[in-house]
């Protein structure tokens, strides 16, 4: 389980999606606190060029009267539910929030879905120049910074 404490801000999580001993997918869970703000997010990001994800919302544009930006936002998916034919992108977010504490603004490019659901998952696609596969990782975000990795499988 990635939990980054106030001393420890990062926790990284490497997933050799096609098991070749390298790691083609990092899942990230940061905490930072200073003075008026708080950063905190689960970023999903491919590792090589052979990696993607499926997406949700994609606006990339700070909101200026809320002061907060809106990144990918992974799209969830559900135990069953098909991926082949969704959008893909090479890095995103399960959860993505800041607070402007001395303004009082609050905001979050989450999907609420994603926040103490249980277990969904992240669609993933590996295509190399011969092969196009198909899998998915299984996670529980159980706050907007923590998230538990459940497993993961690539092809049938």
């Amino acid at each position: 389980m990635l939990n980054p404490s106030p001393s420890q801000i990062d926790s990284y999580y490497y997933i050799d999606i096609n098991q070749d001993g390298i790691g083609d997918i990092k899942i990230n869970a940061h905490n930072q606190n200073s003075v008026g703000v708080a950063l905190f997010y689960v970023e999903v990001s491919a590792l090589d060029n052979l990696t993607s994800f499926t997406f949700g919302n994609t606006d990339s544009v700070m909101n200026s009267s809320t002061l907060c930006w809106y990144f990918s936002m992974l799209k969830k998916y559900n135990n069953g539910d098909t991926i082949k034919s969704a959008n893909y992108i090479t890095q995103g977010y399960l959860y993505y929030g800041v607070t402007q504490g001395n303004m009082g603004n609050y905001c979050s490019g989450s999907d609420a879905t994603w926040l103490n659901k249980g277990d969904k998952f992240i669609g993933v696609m590996y295509k190399t120049s011969s092969d196009t596969s198909y899998g998915w990782v299984r996670v529980s975000v159980t706050n907007s910074y923590s998230v538990l990795i459940e497993e993961f499988s690539l092809g049938s």
